[in-house]
């Protein structure tokens, strides 16, 4: 009995002690002392149900603001009233658990109201109000245990420190067996090394040990088991403690918007000036973004309530300026205790705001030293480093303790913190800025750990920021955005009265709104970008449209505060925004809602069906049912992840007067009739303000079997192939659009699956008057009976439309007859016509090719192209068949390979593969061996659920999210996941391709082939469902590869694939050759043509191949070496720089001609460099022929041959090259023959062109030279000067082509022999030169030099064959043209020749030469090398 008077009069006195501690307090850094319950709003206390991924970050979590109003309100989040903080929660309608709860931690950001919280739960228990049954209660802030952390306690010592009352229980055991209650606040302002693994263990409360293991023991329940604690914490330091020493997770969110206006009301006199207040705050961004922290609100409201009367706080709209404000009036607080006109107060006011200038420079040191260090509690040490004497009693009368709060703790030691973390992170700011102004460069550099000599004030800017954005945690987020703010000129100026330096010589705010625009959504987390966004805030940036969409487009996964942040910043800053499209990212149910609210404020809206739940849904309608809204046009797509259909509902919100969309667009849905017929309404409405209607691969909705898939009792319904119904569903929509009262002017059902039968509503439509303007048919089986009942409406008198696009409909010549005749019936209308990808043949093109000449019919644009023959005959794609292998270094362990390694499973054993770096350790993954790129084509077998496409060999290996092929920005695929269809990924975007089926088991255990095809050059990527020896296109993806491609596989339970072989059809390699056009410009030759089509063609000129995809114009040109750029990467060129330019960008490869004559014994040493205005690449050669090095284009610019210079070198010494040597003849003043040693592959005309003063004399040049050997040069008769006696052979690719050798002609020799000789004086090349007497020296205008060669006739008719098959027309013409001219041919010869066809044409030429003898053939050889000198080193005629 005596003992429980003990421990009632000890709860008594506890009692006292806490109601006394705890009923006045100090908000904020205030003097006067306020009732607690008179100060204190009921914050908004969460206990956390569900993670759903979202991350905790102290300055985003600042944006988490709750909002009751949403539909997921409950979800994630169940509000409790956190005096009922140890009572177990119901669920979202779940049944009460039964564990008892006794560790419970409530995390907050900063400021957000935990201690507040701690505070008035202990006082509702000191005064009896709640919670009595606990017999004890502690409250034991981590600042305070701080000071303690170097001495060792038991439990009850640790206890009796805080709380002497207890003393009467010393020596009993009423703490073990009573319940009590320990409060531990503040967890991040904890100094303690937390060791729960290796901690001692502590059971006893009168076992001593130091206070971080009396922690540990506590939290773990060794020490006092029965006890209840109660952890407080800011997000990032939750984590210390173990979550399985937690029974329930607790947030305090803060203020709701009822909350907020609660507390301004209590903090203003009157309800008018709170009003007044709440009006200004609603227009003022930083209000929106933390306006929820109670301590923010504080600072607010004594701003607002000190500077009622200054104009300057009504146009306070950052954080920045509120801080900088908030630092003006504490300043002008502590003035006005100094004034007065006494001299005496005078000085001491002057000296005081020294005092108070000087201090803040140390305030600001203190905040910025300390958040480097991550604290956010001081002790007098921490002062007193930063220069702070605290012992002076002025300074904490004064400026000081306006800013940094003083608190005496229960044990009476003295500790600081400033107001808000928030406004440590400004200070700190404030001290980094005037750090770079004043050029403090030991502690910049101590802080970016940079040199920073001879940086700008903008560079120093920059350097800080880049710094910001490396921290891991955000701990200088808030610091960056207070940092950027203080660069506009209106916040250094309002600055300048507290630190007379603040001031900047320049202006630098648009520099640095310019240089945050550089960063990237991929090269900076996720969470500093976000933070950008604030940062912009604070330099008053009014355009956030790009940030957004930028953002959106990268595929990120937005969180819930991710969203909120976008949804505020569109809501603050008012703009309308052109699109906002949510597909490309994965936004939460919570956030999808924040953001489909600013749709109203969207002139375009993209949207994927998961995030149209009911609640989303709900707010979509409200806005298309808005008269104020800006919504115009809408975009649904399918995706295949969720099994929600059609958001039918969507419907009603189409039909409501104030409804202002004017396009609807849905890709990838399923209608039923239903919806087909609410569809119809919504268009024949007199009140809908739809224009345009795109329905793209949709499809009509039949009942679908399950059971046969479920149940092994396979049950077919109706037709369980393709649907091959005439009169589709899907038609009753179009009949919708027949007469005039429909308003849509565009319409289109491109991949429906629509029949040609299909056609007839179509031309009902067309004929009725209608508004209709555009129609979209494509990828449709309509073939030419549909288009013979579309073109009965397109005929019509009463047909207005435009545009009519029918791509990949099936169309042959027979169906461009019915709309040839169509336009002929009509038109006056038609502009547009697109049949591209059909089978229209020669004639059809003809029929439709007049209609666009005939001045009378109004077509503009007829398309016809399919680009290339295997788009309209896939059974092409064989002769690009590939042989593929999976790699069993990727290959995960629950993956079984076979057959070679052609087939894998899955399988539920894993399998004991070694490890590997390039392994997938998470996902059911495999990748082949083979890199792809130029054009590969592949088919894989499967079965079941899988997915298949390319990836970078970049693709990571190990996790989850960034692995999968399916959602990655490095791989493209195909997956099936869905019963309803096909999807096609890249990175977070779906293209879903539905299947008309209705037996869903029929559908899955059916053997499926799938076949691609990569261009990888052209950038696309194309799927082919296979079946027999058809192959039917369902999607191709179009974009730009940056590297090799791997094929990629994802098999998941259930299911297999299997590498199929194909037959890989010959390719024709057949070249045409081409003469160009050739223009003469001012540093040489340009070359110009028109390529006929798809090929492989050769200039003549040149030796340039060009690979080509269709019909496009070409101008290339020779450009001038730069050795400075090709020593860098170490090369030497070796052929000519081309310059190739061609506006449809089709020339797909380029074939280089090189000049190696065992170009396999040094094709390790060869590659192609590629010049743009970025800088050199090297480009690896696909093949290397014997005339040329065969390459991709990745895009035209520069391309040329060089060497590796290490490795030609030691070619040089062996291996020769080939070369020419090529003759010029001057005759002024006096005769002079010119003759050049020059690589084989250097353009005769870049040559010629620069020596026109000069004859060129047609001679065979063929020969091979060493580079760096010496040659000399001798002739027959030998008294011809010939000068220099030797010169050395180089790689001349120009600019400047000068003789190697130079003849004087002193005699009237009829014949004279040419002799190349290298140093041994062997003979590398020979040739007799004929002189008449008419061309002697001393007849400078005789006929050209003649050459004899009696084995000439012979290879004529050894390459007879090969010339007729490849020799161009233009050649031909020129030969027939200088042949008559130095009467090789006569002139009835000549004519009879050249108007035949070609091959009869090269076939006569050839034949009639050979028979006039070797020298006729000599000459011809000649000639025929002069104007295509490739082709004839090809037939061996040099």
């Amino acid at each position: 009995m005596e003992q429980d008077k003990v421990v009632k009069s000890v709860k008594q006195k506890l009692k006292d002690h806490l109601q006394e501690k705890f009923t006045w307090i100090n908000e904020g850094t205030s003097d006067g002392r306020s009732r607690l319950n008179s100060v204190y709003t009921k914050l908004y206390v969460t206990q956390q149900v569900q993670d759903f991924g979202s991350r905790s970050h102290e300055i985003l979590d600042h944006f988490n603001v709750p909002d009751q109003q949403s539909s997921f309100s409950q979800v994630n989040d169940q509000q409790i009233d956190f005096l009922n903080i140890f009572k177990p929660q119901r669920v979202q309608q779940q049944p009460t658990r039964d564990k008892t709860i006794q560790r419970v931690m409530t995390k907050g950001i900063a400021g957000i109201g935990k201690t507040f919280a701690v505070q008035i739960f202990a006082l509702n228990w000191a005064e009896g109000k709640s919670n009595q049954h606990i017999d004890f209660l502690f409250v034991l802030p981590f600042r305070e245990l701080n000071m303690l952390r170097h001495a060792d306690y038991s439990l009850l010592q640790l206890l009796l420190h805080f709380y002497p009352e207890i003393k009467p229980l010393e020596g009993t055991q009423q703490l073990v067996h009573k319940q009590v209650l320990l409060i531990f606040d503040g967890l991040d302002e904890s100094r303690f090394p937390l060791d729960f693994d290796g901690a001692v263990r502590i059971s006893e409360i009168d076992q001593r040990s130091t206070v971080d293991v009396l922690l540990t023991n506590l939290i773990q329940g060794n020490l006092l088991p029965r006890a209840l604690l109660w952890v407080t914490s800011r997000p990032a330091a939750a984590s210390q403690i173990p979550s399985k020493y937690i029974d329930q997770m607790t947030e305090v969110q803060g203020f709701t918007e009822q909350q907020k206006e609660s507390y301004f009301r209590k903090r203003f006199r009157t309800a008018n000036q709170a009003e007044e207040i709440l009006s200004r705050l609603r227009g003022m961004i930083s209000f929106y973004f933390m306006g929820h922290i109670p301590v923010f609100c504080w600072i607010i409201a004594e701003v607002f309530r000190k500077g009622w009367s200054d104009d300057r706080s009504h146009s306070i709209t950052t954080m920045t300026e509120l801080y900088i404000y908030y630092l003006l009036i504490q300043t002008q607080r502590t003035r006005q205790k100094y004034a007065g006109k006494s001299s005496k107060k005078r000085s001491k006011q002057k000296k005081s705001q020294a005092q108070n200038s000087a201090m803040l420079l140390n305030l600001s040191r203190l905040a910025f030293e300390q958040l480097q260090k991550g604290n956010i509690i001081f002790y007098e040490e921490d002062l007193t480093e930063s220069g702070i004497d605290v012992d002076e009693a002025s300074v904490f009368c004064g400026f000081c303790s306006e800013i940094l709060k003083e608190e005496r703790g229960l044990y009476k030691k003295k500790m600081f913190s400033f107001v808000h973390l928030s406004f440590q992170e400004f200070l700190a700011a404030l001290y980094m800025y005037h750090c770079i102004l004043t050029d403090n460069f030991s502690t910049l550099e101590s802080f970016l750990g940079v040199d920073l000599t001879d940086l700008s004030f903008l560079d120093l800017q920059k350097k800080v920021v880049d710094k910001a954005l490396q921290s891991e945690k955000g701990q200088f987020d808030l610091f960056l955005c207070f940092f950027l703010g203080f660069s506009l000129e209106s916040n250094q100026t309002m600055l300048q009265s507290l630190l007379p330096q603040a001031k900047s010589s320049s202006d630098t705010t648009e520099e640095m709104k310019g240089y945050l625009k550089n960063f990237r959504v991929k090269d900076i987390p996720r969470e500093r970008y976000m933070n950008l966004f604030l940062c912009k805030f604070e330099l008053k940036e009014k355009r956030f449209q790009d940030d957004i969409r930028m953002y959106l487009d990268s595929g990120a996964r937005l969180s819930t505060i991710d969203c909120a942040v976008l949804s505020t910043m569109m809501q603050i800053s008012g703009e309308v925004l052109e699109e906002l499209d949510l597909t490309n990212s994965v936004t939460p149910f919570i956030g999808t809602e924040k953001l489909i609210q600013q749709m109203k404020n969207c002139k375009k809206a993209v949207l994927k069906n998961d995030q149209l739940s009911k609640g989303c849904l709900d707010v979509l309608l409200s806005i298309l049912q808005s008269a104020d809204s800006c919504l115009r046009e809408l975009s649904l797509v399918y995706f295949s992840n969720v099994s929600d259909g059609f958001p039918s509902d969507l419907f009603a919100g189409l039909e409501g007067p104030d409804c202002k969309l004017e396009t609807l667009r849905l890709s990838g849905f399923s209608l039923d009739c239903s919806d087909s017929h609410r569809l119809v309404s919504v268009l024949r409405s007199d009140l809908s303000p739809l224009k345009a209607l795109d329905l793209i691969n949709c499809l009509c909705s039949y009942s679908e079997d399950y059971s046969g898939y479920c149940t092994n009792d396979v049950k077919t319904i109706g037709n369980c192939g393709d649907f091959s119904d005439e009169s589709h569903l899907l038609t009753v929509i179009p009949s919708a659009l027949i007469g005039p009262v429909c308003k849509l002017e565009r319409f289109s059902m491109p991949g429906c699956f629509l029949k040609n039968n299909c056609c007839q509503v179509f031309a009902s439509v067309l004929s009725s008057n209608s508004q209709l303007r555009e129609l979209d048919l494509s990828r449709n089986d309509l073939k030419d009976v549909g288009v013979q009942l579309l073109s009965v409406g397109l005929g019509s008198l009463n047909c207005s439309l435009e545009t009519l696009r029918l791509s990949r409909c099936g169309i042959t010549e027979e169906g461009c007859v019915s709309l040839a005749s169509a336009l002929k019936s009509n038109p006056s209308h038609l502009r547009e016509l697109d049949l591209s990808y059909n089978h229209p043949g020669v004639s059809g093109v003809k029929l439709l090719s007049e209609r666009l000449e005939d001045p009378e019919c109004r077509l503009e644009t007829l398309n016809v192209d399919h680009n290339e023959e295997h788009w309209v005959d896939p059974q092409l794609l064989n002769k690009y068949a590939c042989d593929l292998t999976f790699d069993p270094n990727t290959v995960n362990k629950q993956l079984l390979l076979s057959q070679c390694n052609k087939s894998v499973s899955y399988t539920h054993e894993q399998q004991s593969y070694p490890d590997h770096p390039e392994r997938f350790d998470r996902t059911s993954q495999v990748l082949c061996r083979e890199a792809l790129t130029g054009r590969c084509y592949w088919e894989v077998d499967w079965e079941a659920f899988v997915n298949i496409g390319v990836a970078y060999k970049s693709l990571p290996r190990k996790g989850h999210w960034d692995t999968e092929i399916d959602r990655t920005d490095r791989s493209w695929c195909f997956s099936i996941t869905s019963v309803k269809g096909y999807s096609f990924r890249h990175n977070l975007k779906e293209t879903f391709i539905l299947v008309p089926h209705v037996d869903i088991q029929a559908f899955l255990v059916t053997p499926k082939r799938l076949g691609l095809f990569l261009d990888w050059p052209a950038g696309t990527l194309s799927f082919y469902l296979v079946s027999d020896d058809t192959k039917t296109l369902i999607h191709t993806f179009h974009t730009t590869f940056s590297e090799p491609l791997y094929p990629a596989f994802t098999v998941r339970l259930g299911s297999s694939l299997t590498l199929c072989r194909v037959l890989k059809l010959k390719m024709e390699t057949t070249r045409s050759s081409f003469t160009p056009e050739m223009r003469k410009e001012r540093t040489g030759i340009s070359y110009r043509f028109l390529l006929p089509g798809p090929g492989l063609f050769q200039c003549s000129l040149t030796g340039l191949v060009f690979d080509v995809t269709g019909e496009s114009e070409v101008t290339y040109k020779t450009l001038i070496w730069d050795p400075l750029v090709l020593q860098p990467a170490h090369k030497v060129a070796g052929g000519p720089l081309f310059g190739i330019e061609c506006p449809q960008d089709s020339i797909r490869q380029l074939h280089l001609p090189h000049c190696e004559p065992e170009p396999a014994l040094v094709s390790d040493s060869i590659s192609v460099v590629h010049i743009t205005d970025d800088g050199l690449s090297i480009i690896q050669p696909l093949e290397i022929t014997l005339t040329h090095v065969v390459v991709d284009v990745p895009h035209l610019s520069a391309f040329g041959l060089v060497w590796d210079l290490t490795k030609r070198f030691f070619n040089y010494m062996t291996k020769p090259v080939r070369g020419q040597v090529l003759l010029f003849l001057r005759n002024r003043p006096r005769p002079i023959l010119s003759v050049m040693l020059l690589p084989g592959n250097v353009p005769l005309h870049d040559v010629k062109v620069q020596h026109t003063a000069s004859e060129y004399i047609e001679a065979p040049s063929f020969c091979y030279f060493h580079k760096g050997q010496k040659y000399s040069l001798s002739s027959a008769p030998h008294h011809f000067k010939i000068q220099p006696a030797r010169a050395e052979f180089f790689e001349n690719y120009g600019p400047n082509y000068h003789p190697t050798f130079e003849i004087i002609l002193t005699t009237k020799a009829e014949e004279v022999m040419l002799m190349v000789q290298d140093p041994e004086e062997t003979r590398v090349w020979e040739h007799d030169l004929h002189l008449p007497a008419s061309s002697s020296a001393d007849s400078p205008g005789g006929s050209p030099l003649q050459m004899g060669n009696s084995a000439s006739a012979e290879k004529l008719r050894l390459a007879r064959t090969n010339f007729v098959d490849k020799v161009s027309d233009p050649v031909l013409n020129k030969l027939l043209d200088e042949l008559q001219h130095v009467t090789v041919l006569t002139d009835a010869e000549g004519e009879a020749a050249r108007a035949k066809p070609r091959g009869e044409k090269a076939r006569d030429l050839i034949d009639m030469v050979r028979k006039k003898g070797a020298e006729a053939s000599s000459k011809m050889i000649a000639v025929f090398y002069a104007n295509d000198p490739y082709l004839c080193k090809e037939l061996g005629l040099v």
